[in-house]
Order: structure tokens, then C-alpha cells, then sequence
């Protein structure tokens, strides 16, 4: 189980046989995963600057996901090695996660605003969400600046808590969001905004972990 290898590894990061933790959580080390991922590679400073963490943190982080041989680091920066990808996949599976993506702005423009859109599809969760409001003040915790919790019923695609539909609604972001992530039946798409990746990371993984009833796992 990738969650509890992870969480274990935020745990046992200490600066000293009983010193504190540091400041970093399960949250923001999905989050880094994901984009090491996504650039691969990644030098420090700039996963750093994206996930708000401090570059002495970053620098540990690294070492420590060197350590357990779940990433390769070169003069060009970090990748995942399989061990990593593997890990991030398990992780994923765990959250119930089908897949997350990073989406045009201009292309879903209506539903969001900022320089960076991230989406996320969860599945079979649908009986979790309640209004949608629950997701939206989880991802605002984390700095970003809002979402949007879209619901895949009957092959259409929901807005709680009015649950008007999106296909009627804005037929060519329907469209975008089935092709993205092709969404079944009962499964929840929620979209997040900010002008950095890691704080819309953050708060998505913390949104998709609340939806779940995963929130002692985060610290």
C-alpha cells in the first residue's frame, strides 16, 4: 500500500533520533511526487518554488526518496525511477484516483479562474459528496483559490448542489472533460485553481482524502 509506505516515510523524517518533524506532510509529498513526475527532471529550485516548500526541505525530501530508491537524481534534476512510479501508481490506486491532470485555461475558462488548473477524477465516490462545498473549502485550506465538483451520472456530467447539467450547460467543457478523463458512472471530478501547482495539488489530494474519510492520514 503506497499510502502507508509514504506516510511512514514522513514519519520517520526526523532531524534527529526524537527531534520534531519537519515541515512537510503526506499532502505536499504526493504533491511533489506528482510533479517530479510530471517534469522529469526537476531541479530543486524549481520544485521549490512550485510546491511552497523551502529548498533545505526540498533538498531532504530528495535525498530521502534517493534513499528509499524511489528517485534518480542527476545535474539536470530529479526523476522517479520505477520503484517511484510504481509507488506514486500504488498511491493513486489507494486514493482511488483514475487519473490527474493539468488542464488548459482557456479551454475551461468558465468553470475557473487562475494561471494553473488541475483536475482530478476519483472514482466511484459519488455517494460521498454532499454538496460540493466540502471539497471547495478543503482545496481553499491549502491556498488554492477554489473548485468545482462535477458528478458522472448516465453519461452526462453534474454540478452539485443544483446538479444542472453540464453537457446542457457548456457542451464543448463536457466534451474536454470526458475525453480527459473518461468518467463512469457514480465517479467525481473535481477541478482546482491557483497560479501554482503545488498549492492546487495540495488541496485537491487533501479534497480527494477528506472525500475518502482519509483526513488522519494527512499529518
Amino acid at each position: 500500500m503506497g499510502l502507508v509506505e509514504l506516510r511512514n516515510l514522513v514519519k520517520e523524517w526526523r532531524k534527529g533520533p526524537s527531534g520534531p518533524l519537519p515541515k512537510i506532510d503526506l499532502v505536499k509529498l504526493i504533491s511533489a511526487i506528482i510533479i517530479i513526475s510530471w517534469y522529469k527532471p526537476i531541479g530543486r529550485y524549481l520544485l521549490s518554488n512550485l510546491t511552497d516548500v523551502p529548498q533545505g526541505v526540498v533538498r531532504g525530501l530528495l535525498k530521502r526518496l534517493q534513499s528509499s530508491e524511489h528517485v534518480m537524481i542527476s545535474k539536470r534534476g530529479a526523476i522517479l525511477t520505477p520503484s517511484g512510479e510504481k509507488i506514486l501508481n500504488e498511491v493513486l490506486n489507494d486514493l482511488k484516483i483514475g487519473k490527474v491532470s493539468k488542464l488548459k485555461v482557456e479551454e475551461i475558462k468558465p468553470l475557473t479562474e487562475g494561471k494553473c488548473v488541475i483536475g482530478i477524477c476519483v472514482k466511484k465516490v459519488a455517494n460521498n459528496i454532499k454538496s460540493g462545498v466540502e471539497q471547495r473549502d478543503e482545496v481553499i485550506k491549502h491556498g488554492a483559490k477554489g473548485a468545482t465538483t462535477i458528478i458522472c451520472k448516465s453519461d452526462d456530467l453534474y454540478v452539485p448542489p443544483t446538479y444542472e447539467s453540464l453537457r446542457q450547460l457548456s457542451p464543448n467543457i463536457y466534451r474536454l472533460l470526458m475525453v480527459e478523463f473518461n468518467p463512469e458512472n457514480d465517479d467525481v471530478i473535481i477541478i482546482s485553481w491557483n497560479e501554482k501547482e503545488g498549492r492546487v495539488l495540495e488541496g485537491i489530494i487533501s479534497a480527494v482524502m477528506s472525500t475518502l474519510g482519509l483526513d488522519n492520514y494527512k499529518y
